[in-house]
């Protein structure tokens, strides 16, 4: 992949717009009429706007999407994180570091904040069709629509966080929802988390560490062993275990 330039400083056409009125102010012979003036800097504002707009395409192609109503309780929301993060946009195989950054959990968008040709802020919700993948806080989300399950069902579209990225996939599916808080009776956001082995086209979910082991064919005996001076334990479900069981798997197993 590659990675984007640095997008280009656009208050330079601003500052060659004051100069050229500057200039065209006090150089010119003879005195213009109010009407001269007034399509000299109309012409000037439109030739301004466009050399923006050109340059917002050419350093943010990947603004492809619509506007977004945003959340401002900080304390119920149905973001990833509340706060504006930078990250990392993937679009047609070129890596563009972005700040401004919020995933909608809930609506399974990505948004980002911009400035329009007008100066106006903006929340686009960017089309998940051509933003196929973006890592927010080093987590990489991807975006999966032809999943199935063994028996030829197809599973949920959408992101998915890829925590092992190797011939076996591990993906964490995140969902938030409004429930009523029986304590305030308001609606308030209720987050879950499902875990998904991908494995030769085919999703499974996964409920246990066991159940992972089992969908391997390996025995928590096996992984015990080969995991014992790490000093890993099998106790509950834990990402970082899970992953390094994979790696292992396919190292020194059956891949």
């Amino acid at each position: 992949m590659l990675l984007a330039k640095p997008p280009l400083n656009l208050f330079l056409y601003i500052a060659l717009f004051i100069f050229s009125l500057f200039e065209h102010s006090y150089c010119a012979a003879q005195p213009l009429s109010y009407r001269f003036n007034k399509d000299f800097i109309n012409n000037s504002k439109a030739n301004m706007v466009c050399s923006v707009n050109n340059c917002l395409r050419k350093q943010y192609p990947f603004v492809i999407g619509r506007n977004h109503h945003l959340i401002t309780d900080k304390y119920n929301h149905p973001y990833y994180e509340y706060e504006w993060l930078n990250g990392t946009i993937i679009y047609e195989g070129v890596l563009y570091p972005v700040g401004k950054l919020k995933f909608d959990i809930e609506a399974d968008k990505l948004i980002y904040f911009m400035y329009t040709n007008q100066y106006e802020i903006n929340s686009i919700a960017l089309d998940e069709h051509f933003i196929k993948e973006f890592i927010l806080k080093g987590a990489i989300f991807r975006y999966y629509s032809t999943l199935k399950n063994k028996k030829g069902k197809k599973q949920e579209e959408g992101y998915y966080e890829v925590v092992y990225d190797g011939k076996l996939k591990l993906l964490v599916r995140r969902k938030k929802e409004k429930v009523l808080d029986d304590n305030t009776e308001y609606l308030r956001y209720k987050s879950s988390i499902s875990l998904f082995l991908l494995q030769n086209g085919i999703i499974t979910h996964i409920n246990s560490m066991s159940g992972l082991l089992k969908r391997l064919g390996v025995t928590k005996k096996q992984m015990s062993i080969a995991f014992a001076d790490e000093g890993l334990v099998f106790n509950g479900f834990d990402y970082t275990l899970a992953s390094n069981i994979l790696r292992y798997y396919e190292s020194n197993l059956k891949l």
